[in-house]
């Protein structure tokens, strides 16, 4: 017997797996440390000004745009499927920065 994967098992499969992830980003907050590099204020506004416009168009608009329901491509197998791929390799991972030795080697080292 075979099973038939199909593009709304995937899309459906894509969308647990980014709920998943946002669970977990969020769910970690408490038990990360804070930022040691601190933003001035104007970038700090022109930050917040971009993301508030961002949640304004996605959320709050009460009239939106038609070509805004529009899917750029067509939803097929392999675009599905890449789609899938692309959520689960987002997941968070240990990042890996180079410092020199005494002798001029390249060792790696978990970043904090």
């Amino acid at each position: 017997m075979f099973y038939v994967i199909t593009i709304d098992q995937i899309i459906h499969w894509t969308q647990l797996l980014y709920l998943l992830l946002a669970a977990v980003w969020l769910g970690s907050l408490p038990f990360v440390k804070r930022t040691v590099q601190k933003e001035s204020i104007s970038s700090a506004l022109q930050h917040t000004v971009v993301v508030g416009i961002g949640f304004y168009l996605l959320f709050g608009s009460p009239s939106t745009p038609d070509w805004f329901n529009q899917s750029l491509f067509t939803v097929t197998f392999p675009i599905a499927l890449a789609g899938l791929v692309r959520c689960e390799h987002s997941r968070p991972r240990k990042h890996y920065s180079y410092s020199r030795s005494r002798s001029g080697a390249n060792l790696p080292a978990v970043a904090q």
